[in-house]
């Protein structure tokens, strides 16, 4: 069975991240009978490889998946 990241999860990870020095905004909306949580990481610059290693590391101890844009990482519910 598939595990569902809690609100909890993703602000432990948002916890990690502004640790980690990364801004970041958390949304949690309701679309029909479900819950929708969105964490999104502004970088400020281009996709520097040693920023994003460092990111992918916090992001993947969280058990997280993530997609970048340009200067935004979108980060999605656990991959199991």
């Amino acid at each position: 069975m598939r595990h569902i990241a809690t609100i909890d999860d993703f602000q432990a990870l948002q916890r990690n991240l502004i640790r980690g020095g990364f801004d970041s905004t958390f949304r949690a909306w309701r679309e029909g009978d479900e819950a929708v949580s969105a964490l999104t990481v502004s970088l400020h610059a281009e996709q520097d490889p040693e920023v994003m290693a460092r990111l992918s590391d916090l992001i993947a101890q969280g058990g997280f998946a993530f997609t970048a844009e340009g200067e935004t990482v979108h980060i999605t519910d656990r991959q199991l």
